[in-house]
């Protein structure tokens, strides 16, 4: 085979059929494997092979060059739904320890969006993509030791405020301690983590496990330790989040918050507004406020359904 000579290329014309480099590079494109093809014009050898050419020879090579795919999901492409403390200690007005004002409603406007998740019982077989790759359920785990808890405050009236050293600290009745029959998820969920084990689609983040430390967001603690939603968002390469769930004023709000650093981008911070219930309803319109100023978007499940 002719070898191409930048240096004697007016002595000795290039046959791109025949050439030894022209050759060589066919030969490494096959033996790349699970690549994309992307056209270029010159590269640098090219280019300085034109240059030395009289202008007639000097021709335009078009190259096509195999690059590996990408091991990761592209930006933009992968969306998480979060489902916040759907659990029975909030959401039966019945047996709940801190029942959200009007909870019991809540769970058939949740499982209109688990519908949606691509492998719920709605789109499993049946070839439909589903709205959301994952999802994602945060779950009050308390020792019954908790700090926030009533009876770790015998002479505080429930409801009412304390200064701590780092914080005021709201006391509540005791709720969701772990293993016991209110830090459960509702029974009713279509996704259910409890039977869902193994999914590679359904997730549980657990939280307020340390006894001393309050913890208001789903993603980080009232001192700043991480709950470890966003390294699971991470390995998962979410981008893009729904939220949904209780409570408006308390863990949506501060959620939203932490949810809109870590997701600055237009539309990567969404909540489903008739999905949600919270304590105060007099807080509500405040904390929508907020959550609109912080720049997370407001949608419905009609919205998310279209």
């Amino acid at each position: 085979a002719m070898r191409c000579d930048a240096m004697r290329c007016d002595a000795m014309r290039c046959d791109a059929m025949r050439c030894e480099h022209h050759a060589a590079a066919k030969q490494q494109q096959r033996r790349q494997k699970n690549e994309t093809t992307t056209t270029i014009t010159l590269d640098r050898f090219e280019r300085t092979r034109a240059n030395h050419c009289s202008p007639h020879r000097k021709l335009l090579l078009t190259i096509l060059l195999k690059e590996p795919m990408a091991t990761t999901a592209p930006a933009g492409a992968v969306t998480a739904l979060i489902v916040l403390d759907a659990q029975r200690d909030f959401l039966s007005s019945e047996h709940g320890a801190l029942p959200v004002l009007d909870g019991d409603s809540l769970v058939p406007q949740l499982n209109d969006l688990l519908s949606l998740v691509r492998r719920s019982p709605a789109t499993a077989n049946t070839g439909v993509r589903g709205t959301f790759e994952h999802v994602v359920f945060t779950q009050d785990w308390h020792p019954s030791n908790h700090v926030s808890f009533a009876s770790q405050h015998p002479d505080v009236v429930p409801l009412t405020t304390i200064t701590l050293p780092r914080w005021e600290q709201l006391v509540v009745p005791d709720h969701c301690v772990a293993h016991s029959d209110g830090a459960r998820f509702h029974e009713a969920l279509l996704l259910h983590p409890e039977r869902e084990t193994g999914s590679a689609s359904v997730h549980v983040v657990r939280k307020g496990s340390d006894a001393a430390i309050e913890s208001h967001s789903a993603f980080r603690d009232i001192v700043g330790a991480s709950t470890g939603l966003k390294e699971l968002l991470d390995r998962l390469h979410v981008s893009r989040i729904v939220l949904c769930g209780v409570h408006i004023d308390v863990l949506l709000l501060k959620t939203v918050l932490d949810a809109v650093r870590e997701y600055p981008e237009p539309g990567a911070v969404r909540v489903v507004r008739d999905a949600t219930r919270g304590f105060v309803p007099s807080r509500f319109d405040e904390s929508w406020q907020q959550i609109e100023a912080a720049g997370a978007l407001l949608v419905t499940t009609h919205d998310l359904q279209l």
